[in-house]
């Protein structure tokens, strides 16, 4: 019995280390989906602000701004797809963590279940010896 609660208590202790894993990842993918955001709204906003600003009237620098603000969207609409992208692996990394969770805490419940049951065992092993003890004492005591 006891190998067997050394056994859990490692099976325990995997459970609990890939939860910590993968609370670590969780938190990566957020940080990471919040870095590609930040980006966006950067982007965003100088558009905005290029957009807004005046230019000559020079058919040549009108004609670069135009292409500038396209590029600018284009890096929009890639940064986009970026943020896209890091929502579909926060949701992941948390589909993973909630599932992880749920196995390290049915493991933890599990091991400690044996274990109470070992200490039970154990106590009324313990009983039982002090019992027959008791018995042989008083046996001892009675034949004098």
């Amino acid at each position: 019995m006891k190998r067997k609660l050394q056994t859990l208590r490692q099976w325990a202790q995997l459970q609990q280390l890939k939860f910590d894993q993968a609370r670590q990842s969780e938190v990566a993918a957020r940080a990471q989906l919040e870095q590609a955001r930040g980006t966006l709204v950067q982007l965003q906003e100088y558009h905005q602000e290029y957009a807004l600003r005046p230019g000559r009237c020079n058919t040549l620098t009108l004609n670069n701004n135009q292409l500038f603000r396209e590029r600018l969207q284009q890096a929009i609409d890639h940064q986009h797809g970026v943020v896209g992208e890091k929502e579909i692996a926060h949701h992941s990394a948390q589909a993973e963590l909630h599932a992880n969770y749920r196995k390290h805490k049915s493991a933890a419940e599990f091991y400690a279940r044996q274990q109470r049951i070992w200490r039970q065992f154990c106590d009324r092993q313990e009983l039982k010896q002090l019992d027959e003890m008791a018995q042989q004492s008083y046996a001892r005591y009675q034949e004098k």
